[in-house]
């Protein structure tokens, strides 16, 4: 259990902190915009000394209303997009097999009663799949067709 008389831990020595404003500065020069609640919170626990002349410019421009967020919708994330294909893909690799061996081991895909009617579950395996994938997972599908054209594109 650590003790009272024990010497606090140098933060700046082990990089635990950063710079104040280095995120927002960053942010400010990456979008153009600074989101004012996390600019306000860092103002209160840091102060306006430190504060880099990018982020003071913006401040003023904000206060005068010269500021104005950009327009349109913000870029996409790579690694997010790549991260939901490589999910949507394995998901419909899976659930076709799953597909297929079913249906050569019964020798139909007719399933039980509470299936039959659905929507989802009508079709080839190929359909049925991406027919699941697409409705019951979404992962930003617009239809099952759609799901099918995007996973077969080549993707690196």
């Amino acid at each position: 259990m650590a003790g009272c008389d024990e010497e606090p831990v140098d933060r700046e020595v082990f990089g635990l902190t950063e710079k104040p404003y280095y995120r927002l500065r960053k942010q400010l020069l990456k979008t153009g915009w600074v989101d004012a609640a996390e600019l306000a919170s860092q103002i209160r626990a840091v102060g306006v000394g430190d504060m880099p002349p990018e982020l003071v410019q913006h401040v003023c421009d904000y206060l005068e209303g010269k500021a104005t967020r950009p327009r349109g919708r913000p870029a996409n994330d790579v690694h997010i997009n790549r991260s939901l294909y490589d999910l949507k893909k394995d998901l419909y690799s899976r659930l076709i097999l799953w597909l297929q061996l079913r249906k050569k081991r019964f020798g139909h895909l007719e399933g039980w009663s509470a299936l039959r009617d659905q929507e989802w579950w009508q079709g080839s395996p190929s359909e049925r799949a991406a027919r699941i994938v697409s409705e019951k997972y979404g992962f930003g599908a617009r239809s099952w067709r759609s799901l099918q054209t995007e996973l077969s594109k080549k993707r690196p």
